[in-house]
């Protein structure tokens, strides 16, 4: 970590003071008596600051010239520099962060450079642990910012699809579905981003888990004769889609030539392989009990 004082005015904030214009001055007014206690947390790339924007901000209105601040080397530097300060600062002016403003946090965090020698190192889990999220949630809600490009001020079709997924999967972050936890939410939205589609809703994207299905005989009676026709069309489009994904992921592992993986590569493949089969397990459960699959 390098410590140094740079001009006020060098430093950029994207996120407003939170709190009233009373407490900004409260704020501003501490510094002022007893100096600042920590560094502002920047990212030396693009001066930004990284943690810290309340501080800065009551900086500014004191019109201090030069600030200390703090430039992490790596991200995993930054991680043990906001655990600290998230485990010590309890002063009276101090906010507590909601889901949302810890995964802009974690954003930012996954924004600085990694380690040359970091293999698999599972960042989005270290920075998940040093904001309090689990890091499967920043893992797809960083996989759905990147495509939406948010920065390009002429997005196409999949960016504004993805946009408009990004901002469900932080609505479920907030307040998930009735009957899911934020993680099962986001899990399902990231289901339609790599289908390139997206729900109209939250509540629709998890809508297939939380209506149970009806009976094997029901099923029958409802569809008999009807075959896959019974379906609704863009039921039927999304599990022919789905296969499809499924079908193709598995022709492209069958191709891939593991003899001379990594360990650390082939350990990952193997978690996320035996978490998929979890999951076709249940989907070839429902399809037996919708009397699709015969039991020959």
């Amino acid at each position: 970590m390098k410590y140094t004082n740079v001009p006020v005015g060098d430093i950029k904030s994207d996120q407003p003071f939170r709190g009233s214009p009373e407490a900004l001055d409260k704020l501003a007014q501490s510094i002022r008596n007893n100096r600042l206690r920590e560094s502002l947390l920047v990212n030396p790339a693009d001066m930004r600051v990284i943690s810290g924007h309340r501080r800065h901000a009551a900086l500014r209105s004191l019109r201090i010239l030069h600030v200390p601040v703090a430039f992490p080397e790596d991200v995993l530097e930054a991680c043990e520099a906001v655990e600290h300060h998230l485990a010590e600062n309890v002063s009276t002016y101090t906010l507590p962060m909601s889901v949302r403003e810890k995964i802009t946090l974690g954003r930012r965090l996954c924004d600085l450079p990694r380690l040359a020698c970091s293999g698999r190192f599972r960042y989005d889990d270290r920075v998940g642990r040093a904001i309090g999220v689990p890091g499967a949630i920043m893992q797809r809600i960083r996989a759905a910012a990147r495509l939406a490009a948010e920065d390009h001020p002429e997005p196409d079709a999949a960016a504004l699809n993805a946009r408009r997924i990004l901002g469900l999967m932080l609505n479920a972050a907030e307040k998930p579905a009735e009957g899911w936890t934020s993680g099962q939410s986001i899990r399902a939205l990231h289901g339609y981003l790599k289908a390139g589609d997206c729900p109209p809703s939250l509540g629709e994207a998890c809508l297939p888990r939380l209506q149970p299905p009806p009976s094997a005989a029901r099923r029958n009676a409802d569809t008999e004769g009807t075959g896959s026709a019974g379906m609704v069309p863009r039921a039927r489009n999304e599990v022919r889609r789905g296969v499809d994904t499924i079908s193709g992921a598995c022709a492209g592992l069958a191709s891939l030539v593991v003899t001379h993986m990594p360990p650390e590569e082939a350990d990952y493949l193997q978690r996320e392989i035996r978490e998929s089969q979890k999951i076709l397990r249940n989907v070839m459960k429902s399809l037996q009990e919708f009397s699709y699959v015969s039991h020959a």
